[in-house]
């Protein structure tokens, strides 16, 4: 222990963010350096760290004292993460603008030679597409306001009452699916706040019913489990490989299969969706069954006591 102690001091010395991991992969020492850059108490596991930071991320084994540890370190490279940045929103605004600009020019260079039918579908594309701008534009911003939403609203909600008129919209967004919603009899009112939970909600069931093939059932079900409120959304889409259901949750992830290929997205969307979730104090991950993917969303519930806590603190501000 002595020894481990004496290799723990010389860590905190180093600039470099840094932890160590036993050997099941669980979070037992991080530096100082490390601390600094994110807060240690809300990760448990290396996969946490893999899934915060990509590619940045880098595992070696190393002995202490005979004991086998895993090492990892987070390459800081500021400079390239803001290209990375600026490169994906350049090109995600570069394409929708792209559409807009080559079918407005064919119509004022040769509108009197269009038909009636041509320029209602060059009209449809560049409203599509000035739609398209418009929901990029308005993640992009809400990505730059996730860390400032610390004032949320928590109240009582009535999940089915909640969740009606979300499907009532989407029914009529995509014709060509069926919503099927099951709610376990006396679900518990959920604590939460409601502008973000429409935002999680609406961003799942629009992922499933994005990618689903045609007349597909995207079901809700909504269900109490040990303590938490469990919401699953079932897609009947191509499976996401196991190796990536970590990372969709990651700023501008996309799989990359026929199928998605097809679908115009930023990649926002989940990543929107696991940081407001995050903020409940919930949790939400993916995985695959026979059809397709479930994706869960873990909210917990409060005691009466915290609630009545969070009503009086409120009314005090």
């Amino acid at each position: 222990m002595q020894n481990e102690d004496f290799y723990k001091s010389i860590l905190n010395l180093v600039s470099l963010p840094l932890c160590l991991c036993d050997k099941d992969g669980f979070v037992i020492f991080a530096n100082l350096a490390f601390k600094d850059k994110i807060d240690i108490s809300k990760i448990n596991s290396l996969q946490e760290i893999e899934t915060l930071f990509s590619s940045k991320c880098e595992v070696k084994e190393i002995k202490i004292s005979q004991n086998t540890y895993k090492i990892v370190t987070i390459e800081e490279n500021e400079n390239q993460v803001h290209q990375d940045f600026v490169s994906t929103v350049s090109h995600e605004l570069r394409t929708p603008l792209t559409s807009i600009r080559g079918f407005a020019d064919t119509m004022l260079l040769s509108s009197d030679k269009l038909s009636q039918d041509q320029r209602q579908k060059f009209l449809t594309i560049i409203r599509n597409q000035a739609d398209r701008l418009t929901r990029l534009v308005e993640n992009l911003l809400e990505v730059s306001n996730i860390s400032k939403k610390d004032k949320l609203i928590f109240k009582e909600i009535d999940f089915a009452n909640f969740i009606a008129p979300i499907i009532t919209i989407f029914e009529r967004k995509y014709p060509l699916c069926d919503f099927e919603i099951l709610i376990s009899p006396n679900l518990p009112a959920l604590w939460v706040d409601s502008d973000a939970l429409e935002q999680i909600i609406t961003n799942l069931i629009d992922n499933a019913a994005k990618y689903s093939h045609e007349n597909s059932t995207i079901t809700i079900k909504a269900n109490y489990v040990n303590d938490f409120i469990e919401i699953k959304i079932f897609d009947e889409a191509e499976k996401i490989p196991v190796n990536q259901l970590e990372k969709i949750f990651n700023k501008f992830s996309r799989i990359d299969n026929p199928l998605t290929r097809k679908v115009e997205g930023s990649g926002l969307g989940l990543f929107i969706t696991k940081a407001l979730t995050q903020k409940l104090n919930g949790r939400v991950f993916a995985q695959n069954y026979e059809k397709g993917n479930i994706f869960t969303l873990e909210l917990p519930l409060s005691s009466v006591e915290k609630q009545l806590e969070t009503k009086i603190s409120g009314e005090a501000q």
